[in-house]
């Protein structure tokens, strides 16, 4: 039987600092729900795309610059927070280009 994809925009997560942020969803298919560890500043962002991230790399790293900072990773509420904090000290880049 043939089908037919078709590529949609992702879901927008936060805009910060002029950087758009979307959600990455299980195998970049929209029916299997977004990823909650994984993000991206490409619009079609795909998993293994240049512009995607792993929140906890992202956290990791920020606990560098911010020790005395810290979230419970597992509260998705925090992601927001953690992403504009790794956006404003460049950890996070636009790389949808």
């Amino acid at each position: 039987m043939p089908y037919m994809s078709t590529i949609v925009e992702s879901e927008l997560v936060t805009t910060h600092a002029g950087i758009d942020v979307y959600y990455i969803y299980k195998n970049d298919d929209v029916d299997n729900g977004a990823s909650v560890l994984w993000y991206t500043t490409d619009i079609y962002g795909v998993k293994n795309g240049n512009a995607t991230f792993d929140i906890r790399e992202v956290y990791t790293k920020l606990q560098v610059e911010y020790p005395g900072k810290v979230f419970d990773i597992t509260d998705i509420q925090n992601h927001e927070v953690i992403i504009g904090l790794a956006i404003d000290i460049g950890i996070i880049k636009d790389l949808s280009d």
